[in-house]
C-alpha cells in the first residue's frame, strides 16, 4: 500500500459470524474499493489500501446484523469510524 493503510475490526456480539452481512467500501464515482465479511468466530481484522477521496460504507445485509459492529482505524492506531448495523432490538 502506497496511499492510506487502514485496518477495518469486524465484531460479533454473539461470535458466530455476520451471518451473511458485508461491508462494501466504495469511491465517489461508486467504484468499489474494499469489501469483505466476518464468515465465522467474533472477531477479523482486514487490512485495507485506500487513496485520498471521499468514500461511501455501507455494512449489513445479514440475517441478525443487529449482533454487528465495526471500527476502522489508520495503521499506526489512529481512530477513523465505527459503528453498528442493523436495529436494536432487532
Amino acid at each position: 500500500c502506497t496511499t492510506n493503510s487502514l485496518v477495518f475490526n469486524l465484531y460479533d456480539s454473539y461470535g458466530d459470524g455476520w451471518n451473511g452481512a458485508t461491508y462494501t467500501i466504495a469511491d465517489s464515482s461508486g467504484i468499489l474499493s474494499a469489501q469483505g465479511g466476518l464468515a465465522s468466530g467474533g472477531e477479523q481484522a482486514d487490512e485495507i489500501c485506500l487513496d485520498d477521496g471521499t468514500y461511501t460504507l455501507v455494512v449489513g445485509g445479514g440475517s441478525w446484523d443487529g449482533e454487528i459492529s465495526w471500527d476502522l482505524y489508520t495503521s499506526t492506531g489512529g481512530f477513523l469510524s465505527g459503528g453498528l448495523a442493523g436495529l436494536l432490538g432487532e
